[in-house]
């Protein structure tokens, strides 16, 4: 019971300190950069602050199993008049549990554990790695909300590039009807080549709105990643410089994964914890050899060392208890089992993590260089309608919607460049390198 309060005293100030230390948006310039992103989201992520709790119980933990190698020392004292039986509904030690029916008694009382066959040791040991497993699962919490804030902040930046084309496709819808107005005015076009164009323009202002829409959603998801409360309005990103790059063979990818994993190292802690209890569990087989010292006063005792002082060995040795001690044992070689078998389908899941944003990867790759391809067919579009244009062989429309291409042409590429940044953060934490 006193355990249990310590560690949710140790809980509550860790909540508080925590809650003390809520970190927000605060920019001079205006301006978030994704570095800045990525430690707004450590400092201020729910799930990292509740395994930093985690961790700090776990610790408390450790010392209540390790309090088993100390000796257990308490004062105990006793005024009692009737039956000598009945003082034992006291549960006092040494002296004070005199089984005299009418007396009084104080005593100092040590008791040590000489031999328990490995059961503090390995309690303790199991302790320790249960503790690795949780820190090693902080660390996964960390690479995860980094993940989640790279990710939504380039979604953020590719919703941007969205919004700001379907801006520009609004602004030439709405020349198109006006010329068509004005050629209908001039009858040199029909009324459904008005109609069609109002239709037009009004299909780019509803894709302009639902840009939009998911540009509010995006940037929301973004926030919630870094753990704000109250974000600030008005601010931007910073567009990172992109440098598309080899990210290496398959094969060297899967074992930088299955030796960087903190989901691996996690599982590898929580199976020797298992290992541990199990041995604990077999060594409840054994005997239990302790010691007992208690020295004081009582009303009934001549003054002689022999009788104001208790000393004594005693020995515990389980006969039957049920089966009790071996449906423990079979417990703890099961959750061995159980522990073996989630570390292979861990490993599994992680190799089909890294092929999958291997892949991914090179897709984004190819589409970087296909919209590469087609900004450049658009520039070169855009130059003969330039020259056109100064010919009078086109109209200012044609020489408009030339512009229009390109810059949709370079939103995409842009949009593909972030997009290949979000794979290869998905990569990046398949494998292990985002800490």
């Amino acid at each position: 019971m006193k355990s249990s309060i310590a560690i949710l005293l140790l809980v509550l100030s860790s909540l508080g300190q925590t809650a003390m230390g809520q970190k927000n948006l605060s920019l001079s310039t205006n301006t978030l950069s994704l570095h800045q992103a990525i430690e707004l989201g450590l400092a201020n992520h729910p799930q990292l602050l509740r395994a930093q709790i985690e961790v700090e119980a776990a610790e408390a933990r450790i010392i209540q199993a390790r309090s088993r190698f100390f000796p257990l020392i308490d004062l105990g004292g006793s005024a009692k008049q009737g039956l000598s039986g009945a003082g034992s509904a006291l549960a006092l030690k040494g002296l004070a549990g005199s089984p005299f029916p009418d007396d009084m008694a104080i005593s100092a009382n040590v008791t040590q554990t000489l031999y328990d066959f490995g059961r503090t040791k390995y309690g303790t040991t199991a302790r320790r790695f249960e503790l690795a497993y949780l820190k090693e699962s902080v660390s996964a919490r960390r690479a995860q909300i980094i993940l989640k804030v790279i990710q939504a902040y380039f979604e953020v930046l590719q919703d941007r590039e969205a919004q700001g084309a379907s801006r520009e496709m609004v602004e030439e819808k709405r020349l198109m009807l006006k010329q068509s107005k004005s050629f209908f005015r001039t009858q040199l076009r029909s009324q459904l080549d008005v109609r069609r164009a109002e239709i037009n323009f009004s299909r780019a202002q509803l894709k302009l709105d639902r840009a939009s829409h998911q540009l509010e959603q995006t940037l929301a998801s973004l926030e919630n990643a870094m753990g704000l409360k109250d974000p600030p309005s008005g601010y931007v990103l910073e567009k990172p410089k992109i440098e598309v790059v080899n990210p290496g063979s398959l094969k060297e990818l899967l074992a930088e994964a299955l030796e960087g994993r903190a989901e691996l190292s996690a599982m590898q802690a929580q199976i020797e914890a298992t290992k541990y209890w199990l041995k604990k569990a077999e060594s409840e087989r054994y005997p239990h050899l302790k010691a007992a010292l208690s020295i004081g006063w009582a009303n009934f005792a001549n003054l002689s060392l022999d009788k104001l002082l208790f000393g004594g060995l005693g020995i515990q040795l389980p006969i039957f208890m049920g089966n009790l001690l071996s449906g423990n044992i079979e417990e703890a070689r099961q959750d061995l089992e159980r522990t073996n078998s989630i570390n292979k389908e861990l490993v599994n899941d992680v190799r089909l993590q890294v092929k999958k944003a291997y892949n991914d990867l090179l897709s984004s790759q190819e589409s970087v260089v296909v919209n590469q391809a087609i900004t450049n067919q658009a520039q070169e579009a855009l130059k003969l309608a330039r020259v056109r244009y100064r010919l009078d062989l086109s109209d200012f429309v044609e020489f408009t919607t030339s512009e229009t291409i390109l810059s949709t042409a370079e939103s995409d590429h842009t949009q593909a460049l972030y997009n290949y940044k979000i794979k290869e953060a998905e990569l990046k934490y398949a494998v292990g390198r985002l800490k």
